[in-house]
């Protein structure tokens, strides 16, 4: 009966660590496989936020308490936008229609505290009206063209 116990103890700690090697073999190979299919730095695309931050900003909107002043601005498609909250509030930069803000979602950016800035890209051609989300009714008019 020891024997028979031996050697049942003795078949599982063997079958143990050959399941663990298969796994790290094929988590080994699943590994390579994976890096093999990852595009190189060069082939990635960015994220508008990346492709933002890689830019320096062709215009810069300015938010204060009295609203964006100016309220209309013009740039090219491609082109990165700087927006700078120097209001004594939370900016919430959007896209028109209030409150969905879906007309041109390349616009909507996170929340801003004051003296907060950030930055996004601009890619579709058109006439893009723009707000704070916490006060609708100052807006202005962000006008994209194709580049020439």
């Amino acid at each position: 009966m020891k024997n028979n116990r031996k050697i049942v103890i003795a078949v599982s700690i063997i079958a143990v660590l050959l399941t663990g090697a298969a796994v790290t073999v094929l988590l080994g190979r699943l590994a390579e496989q994976n890096q093999i299919n990852q595009p190189s730095a060069s082939e990635k695309q960015l994220s508008p936020e990346q492709n933002a931050e890689s830019k320096t900003a062709a215009i810069t909107i300015v938010y204060t308490d009295d609203g964006f002043n100016p309220s209309t601005y013009m740039v090219a498609a491609g082109d990165a936008v700087a927006v700078v909250n120097n209001s004594s509030r939370t900016l919430e930069f959007a896209s028109n229609d209030h409150p969905s803000h879906l007309t041109q979602p390349e616009l909507n950016m996170e929340p801003m505290q004051p003296g907060q800035s950030g930055m996004f890209v601009v890619t579709k051609a058109g006439t893009w009206g723009f707000h704070d989300h916490w006060r609708a009714g100052f807006g202005g008019t962000l006008t994209v063209e194709n580049k020439k």
